[in-house]
């Protein structure tokens, strides 16, 4: 059970934070807003880009994680990070 919980679950919540903050910061783009990182209500949850890789044909960022225990880094796909 300890795999599936760092395997699978937590690198999935990292990456809807992710997500989220990802999706704010386009829609207030797209709005105009050009908000420094440090305004956007939603904190960004990746502490450092390790490096690039390739995961099944798709461009990705492995990645570490700020306040995430239990998991350190993951693969996320790379337009969540551009």
């Amino acid at each position: 059970m300890m795999f599936l919980k760092n395997g699978y679950i937590l690198p999935g919540i990292a990456e809807r934070d992710l997500r989220r903050f990802a999706n704010l910061r386009l829609t207030s783009s797209e709005l105009g807003l050009n908000l420094p990182l440090h305004e956007i209500p939603v904190k960004c949850p990746v502490s450092e880009i390790i490096k690039s890789r390739r995961a099944q044909g798709r461009e990705c960022y492995e990645v570490s994680w700020k306040d995430m225990d239990g998991l350190e880094t993951s693969i996320v796909p790379a337009d969540l990070i551009e």
